[in-house]
């Protein structure tokens, strides 16, 4: 992982403009679902720790990132983990805390 203090909006756009995309190439390599809106809340929303799974999976391929990466920024546990630790809520407060 790069600067611990980077948050994951900067990272998404860092990684963005190192490729030298806009919002909307990016959001265009992400799929039909992205439009360049999404990818601009993503860098700048305050609650972007909140991104859905499925968007932060996407934005790691498209920008060939290892999601962990984009997941511990965003402060989400992976969903085959989540998966596994389904049941053991002290288990998944752990790792959460651990992500931190």
């Amino acid at each position: 992982m790069n600067d611990p203090t980077t948050s994951l909006g900067q990272r998404i756009r860092a990684e963005r403009q190192r490729r030298g995309w806009t919002q909307a190439e990016l959001a265009h390599r992400m799929g039909e679902n992205y439009t360049r809106k999404i990818i601009s809340q993503a860098e700048t929303d305050p609650n972007v720790r909140r991104l859905w799974p499925a968007l932060l999976a996407d934005l790691a391929r498209a920008l060939d990132l290892d999601p962990d990466e984009l997941y511990a920024l965003g402060d989400r546990i992976p969903v085959d983990l989540e998966a596994r630790l389904r049941g053991d809520l002290d288990a998944i407060k752990r790792t959460r805390q651990a992500l931190r």
